[in-house]
């Protein structure tokens, strides 16, 4: 299914609800403000569409009884049997009463063994839709779910920063990320030399991934380590005292198959030249940063400043696809799309 443009001010929309399934029912300021990215860039985007467009929206576990979509958050690991009875049994309730299932797939579960595959797989047998992230992400899906996929991806939550420009002194890096991540930064350490061409290197992540950090100095050896609690304010601030990027992905680890370009863009909006693996869902962009395994990305790390044209060709004409107003209104599009599809039938 592609969304296609709506017109905002169409009486299709005016009986138009929709059910965010979540683990806690949140308000819209607190949809933007939770630190789950799943949600931040992806329901409290297409919530501020619905809003602007009068799609009323409600959230959390119990889904209502009187809305016409329903769409499948994460579900995420913590108490993830008793939560998947509940989920997978209003989600059947839902399905029987003529609501549409969709299905918002972000990491690929079905894919590897997690404690979320069991869910994910039952939760299928009702999926009208299921849309995805990325590209590579839909195309690792196919292998296992023959219906409809659409691609929405998610959203950046900067406003574009051109790149600055320090002398003087060696560059300070900065990785920013998930706990989970942090392995990949750990292996990339392990052979390439940094404490002689950094100054710093910034690790902006949660207090867990922070804890992990600083009980574990032996992975990173010379190199000047300042870790840093993530928050939207934080990372902002952060790029603004940094002069790259340092990203490395889990290239061959199965549980990031797929995994969106989100990271990198907001990297690109933040003003910084990109150092990282190109993951599938990067290849499009691969010309805009420097590949581990493919380029001198010493030679980046040394001289950012080289990649700067890059950076702002890249904020140009890449960017803007991501801003949060465009990403909403694919979303809003296509919520209409899918109940003026099920009012043809």
């Amino acid at each position: 299914m592609v969304p296609r443009k709506s017109d905002c001010s169409s009486d299709s929309n005016t009986h138009v609800s929709v059910h965010w399934l979540l683990p806690s029912e949140l308000t819209l300021k607190q949809l933007h403000a939770t630190n789950l990215a799943s949600v931040r860039l992806r329901a409290a985007v297409a919530a501020d569409a619905f809003h602007d467009c009068n799609i009323a929206l409600s959230t959390g576990g119990n889904i209502s009884d009187f809305c016409r979509v329903v769409i499948v958050g994460k579900i995420g690991a913590d108490n993830v049997e008793i939560r998947s009875r509940s989920w997978i049994a209003g989600i059947a309730n839902a399905k029987k009463r003529g609501a549409i299932i969709v299905i918002d797939y972000t990491d690929h579960h079905l894919g590897q063994q997690s404690t979320m595959q069991e869910f994910y797989r039952r939760s299928f047998e009702y999926a009208d839709i299921v849309i995805v992230p990325s590209r590579a992400m839909q195309d690792n899906l196919q292998a296992f779910w023959r219906g409809q996929i659409a691609v929405i991806p998610d959203a950046i939550e900067y406003k574009v920063r051109a790149p600055l420009r320090r002398a003087g002194e060696l560059p300070t890096a900065l990785w920013f990320g998930h706990p989970s991540n942090l392995e990949y930064l750990v292996q990339f350490l392990q052979y390439a030399s940094l404490e002689m061409v950094l100054k710093a290197l910034v690790i902006c992540t949660d207090a867990r991934g922070i804890n992990w950090i600083q009980s574990n100095p032996k992975y990173f050896g010379r190199l000047h380590i300042t870790p840093a609690l993530w928050t939207v304010q934080a990372l902002e601030k952060l790029s603004c005292e940094c002069d790259l990027a340092l990203l490395p992905t889990g290239l061959n680890d199965p549980r990031k198959s797929g995994a969106s370009e989100n990271r990198l863009i907001t990297a690109i909006a933040l003003g910084l030249p990109v150092v990282t693996h190109s993951l599938s869902s990067y290849e499009p962009y691969r010309k805009y940063y420097s590949d581990i395994n493919g380029d001198d990305y010493m030679a980046v790390i040394k001289n950012p400043t080289g990649m700067h044209n890059l950076v702002l060709a890249a904020q140009k004409q890449i960017v803007p696809k991501y801003y949060p107003h465009t990403v909403g209104l694919t979303w809003r599009d296509f919520i209409l799309k899918c109940v003026e599809s099920r009012l043809v039938l």
